[in-house]
């Protein structure tokens, strides 16, 4: 009867250590699966607020971007319109002191007057143009020059646009470029030609 009483309490002693170590297995296994389950919100959580300052700074560019662009047009407002405007005044009040004692010489004032502005008027619809083809839905430069040529065209002077090649994107800077060049080149034909057809090619 001792032998059997030895045999049942290791028997007894073995299921228990294997349900100890089951135990021990599951909590382990348990545990493992927790650490990692927060291990993946900790680092879901670092993504989602790396994302939040990625944004943040995104945004932070791109309002700097806009503040500096429309710092550069404002210097080149005062520079160049700024400029035509206050010319344009000094000739008016030529003009005005000189209508009575020589009316060439105020005339002439007024012509200049009359010019300046002019020279002012182009350069707000180069200044808009650039702030037209600064924007995300920039246009290309065929239909750019499209509506300088729509601009330009009265009914005493025709102005026919061809184009020839394949329209491409092409850099802020050389888009301006080519823009403001053209808007000049046409104003001038126009003005000093006396044309009554201008081709743009």
């Amino acid at each position: 009867g001792f032998a059997f009483g030895t045999d049942a309490l290791s028997v007894g002693l073995a299921q228990c250590g294997l349900g100890i170590g089951i135990v021990i297995a599951f909590a382990e296994f348990t545990i493992r699966t927790v650490r990692t389950r927060l291990e993946s919100l900790t680092l879901s959580e670092e993504l989602r607020s790396a994302n939040v300052r990625l944004r943040e700074h995104a945004n932070q560019a791109e309002e700097f971007a806009a503040v500096r662009e429309r710092n550069r047009l404002a210097r080149e407002i005062h520079d160049t319109i700024g400029h035509a405007l206050t010319i344009a005044d000094v000739q008016l009040q030529v003009a005005e002191a000189m209508f009575e004692q020589n009316p060439p010489v105020a005339l002439d004032a007024v012509h200049k007057s009359r010019e300046m502005v002019q020279e002012g008027l182009r350069e707000i619809r180069a200044s808009v143009g650039e702030l037209r083809s600064s924007s995300s839905d920039r246009q290309s430069l065929d239909q750019t020059l499209q509506r300088v040529v729509s601009e330009v065209t009265t009914p005493q002077c025709r102005v026919s646009f061809q184009i020839r090649g394949r329209s491409r994107t092409l850099d802020r800077k050389v888009h301006s470029c080519l823009f403001r060049t053209t808007q000049e080149c046409m104003t001038n034909a126009k003005r000093h030609s006396g044309a009554t057809e201008i081709e743009l090619i």
